[in-house]
């Protein structure tokens, strides 16, 4: 991952396909354990087994300890679900629908706190998925075009951190002791602070998203600054 990586999303996929892959990229692994201990991960199905400790035997990134294992049961069906965790993703209360679909289960080693609630086969009461620092992780599929408001939360978690990040590049900046590195820092910095700043307005507008006064934002970065153009 680039150094300056503030967030994560981790889609679903078949794992089934790569998993000798997956597992062999030590680096990617270790660098998704360091980045979910700092910075906003969200991990959907496919994903979250990719953050437990390994999928059928297979090492995977550790970020939530236990094992995935593929089983002979389909499990399909859309959810009503409410969010019962608070998260970089979801507040606590917050009602959604989506869609599982899925081979795999997961057997956590410890106890996380559930990221959802909702009604499975038989009207069954189920607790699903984990939530762990800034990491919200399930096999609960959602739209973000249902739900603008967990994308402008997700961003602005991921806007923290990036001004994070531009103030750990000051600090080096500031005992570098080089005149071209500090340049190079300097100019880090300002590219951190344009992709914060952009994040920053998206959260600011993600409530249009889905209304009817919808409009497009345009950023541009001019002579430093950013600004922005309403079309």
């Amino acid at each position: 991952l680039p150094d300056d990586t503030a967030a994560l999303v981790l889609p679903g996929g078949f794992p089934e396909q790569y998993p000798g892959e997956l597992s062999g990229n030590y680096a990617l692994r270790a660098d998704i354990g360091a980045l979910a201990r700092r910075a906003p991960v969200h991990a959907e199905c496919a994903g979250l087994t990719y953050l437990m400790s390994d999928l059928d035997g297979h090492p995977m990134c550790d970020v939530l300890h236990g094992s995935a294992r593929f089983t002979d049961r389909l499990t399909l069906g859309y959810r009503d679900a409410v969010a019962v965790t608070e998260s970089s993703v979801h507040t606590a209360g917050q009602r959604v629908t989506g869609h599982e679909f899925h081979r795999t289960a997961v057997d956590f080693a410890q106890d996380y706190p559930s990221a959802w609630a909702f009604r499975g086969a038989g009207a069954a009461p189920v607790r699903e998925g984990a939530v762990h620092a800034g990491v919200h992780a399930s096999y609960l599929h959602t739209h973000p075009a249902a739900d603008p408001a967990a994308v402008g939360r997700f961003a602005a978690h991921a806007a923290r951190e990036l001004d994070h990040l531009a103030g750990l590049n000051v600090l080096k900046a500031i005992h570098a002791g080089d005149t071209v590195a500090d340049r190079q820092n300097a100019a880090d910095l300002g590219d951190l602070r344009f992709r914060a700043e952009a994040l920053d307005l998206l959260f600011e507008d993600c409530g249009n998203f889905c209304g009817a006064d919808v409009h497009y934002v345009l950023l541009r970065r001019i002579q430093g600054q950013t600004q922005r153009v309403e079309l």
